[in-house]
């Protein structure tokens, strides 16, 4: 019995042609894609957060606007806003000092730092406070800046500022929520063109603006009126009142 057997003489030259287009094609959206991913992950390039790499650090401990701590930098001073660890504030690593009088620390924790400002974050037991005394310093008065309505973002500014990527915007707003309710300090970010440029923190949540009625507004667009101070480049603002800014709703053409 004779068999019968077809071979195969390899790929014409239209299907070589058409897997070459193919695979360059692939090639270019990967190489787009990519670039639009790094294009978008831009604005966060300042930031930092040096998770495993703790400091030590020592200043004065201030508690408003914000508990902070205020080092002294040659002929200047820098305030570090004090964060707890994970979605919480300062409090309990702090809860020996904190509204009985005045103290010089040595605190050690984590950098956080976005364009220049720092945050510190302290560990979630006392064993950041490495030592205390007693100081006879007073507490440096903050600049009085006067009357305002500026209009922002309310986040938190642990995430922003380094932890988290997206730290703002809805889709970050679960979680800045959490962040507030724990006593990490409001901030509101005002937008200069693309980014985030200039920072106050909200005070005064207890008197007239509630904590829960400013949860609401996270992660929104809105405007807020009060009197703003600064102290040491940190700026903030005793809020009076707090509007959100209506968005515009998308037109849809029917055809």
């Amino acid at each position: 019995m004779n068999d019968f057997y077809i071979g195969w003489s390899g790929a014409s030259d239209n299907s070589r042609k058409n897997s070459s287009i193919f695979f360059y094609s692939f090639l270019l959206l990967m190489l787009g894609l990519v670039a639009l991913f790094t294009m978008n992950e831009r604005p966060f390039s300042d930031s930092m957060f040096a998770y495993g790499d703790q400091t030590e650090l020592e200043g004065y401990l201030l508690e408003e606007p914000v508990i902070s701590l205020r080092i002294q930098n040659g002929e200047n001073f820098e305030i570090l806003p004090l964060v707890g660890y994970g979605k919480m504030g300062p409090h309990a690593a702090l809860e020996d000092l904190l509204g009985l009088g005045n103290y010089h620390v040595k605190l050690r924790g984590t950098l956080i730092a976005h364009k220049g400002k720092r945050f510190l974050e302290l560990t979630d037991g006392k064993s950041s406070v490495l030592s205390y005394r007693e100081s006879t310093e007073m507490s440096h008065d903050p600049k009085v800046l006067g009357a305002m309505e500026i209009t922002g973002e309310i986040m938190d500014p642990k995430c922003f500022f380094g932890v988290m990527k997206p730290g703002y915007g809805k889709v970050h707003r679960s979680c800045a929520i959490r962040c507030i309710s724990g006593q990490i300090p409001p901030v509101l970010a005002i937008k200069k063109g693309e980014e985030f440029e200039d920072f106050y923190f909200l005070t005064n949540m207890e008197g007239m603006i509630s904590k829960e009625d400013l949860l609401s507004y996270v992660g929104k667009s809105i405007t807020v009126n009060g009197v703003a101070s600064e102290i040491d480049s940190w700026k903030s603002i005793n809020l009076e009142s707090l509007e959100m800014i209506a968005e515009i709703p998308s037109i849809t053409k029917c055809g």
